[in-house]
């Protein structure tokens, strides 16, 4: 357990559980960072886009570090779908932090970020995440429950 940094994730239970609460975190963080679009506060908007962006891509270097590799042993093609959601969705981050640092967020770039993050959510909790909870060792999903948390404090409110 991880107690030591505040949060009671088993690495016995693996990245599964962690990884969904993570992808529920994120989209929270990107519900908020919508809502202060919308705000008169351009820089509590920089700051929420910098935790999201922040957060986003530590979830994506963990999974590509650490589950991808083996996992497209098993799954060639399903690991290279994923790399290339995750090469869309950096694409997308940048494209979204012109805009916050413009002042010029587009509702569609949100909107589009939204619905990438859900589909690769679904298909990674659906096929990714379960292989990983029985084929990664330990020490491997310890390694993930102390990132993940990391990442997860940071986009605490």
């Amino acid at each position: 357990m991880l107690e030591h940094i505040g949060l009671d994730y088993p690495a016995n239970n693996g990245p599964r559980l962690l990884f969904a609460d993570h992808h529920e975190k994120i989209e929270k963080a990107c519900d908020a960072l919508r809502a202060a679009t919308y705000g008169e506060d351009s820089l509590e908007l920089i700051a929420r886009y910098r935790a999201f962006e922040r957060a986003m891509l530590e979830h994506m270097a963990a999974e590509e570090e650490q589950i991808l590799p083996a996992y497209a042993a098993e799954a060639p093609d399903e690991a290279a779908e994923i790399r290339a959601t995750h090469d869309e969705l950096r694409r997308q981050l940048y494209g979204l932090g012109v805009e916050v640092e413009l002042h010029c967020v587009r509702a569609e770039s949100l909107e589009q970020i939204v619905k990438t993050l859900r589909a690769h959510a679904a298909r990674e909790d659906a096929r990714m995440y379960p292989w990983a909870q029985v084929h990664l060792p330990l020490r491997t999903k310890e390694e993930l429950v102390t990132r993940i948390a990391r990442s997860l404090r940071s986009l605490a409110p």
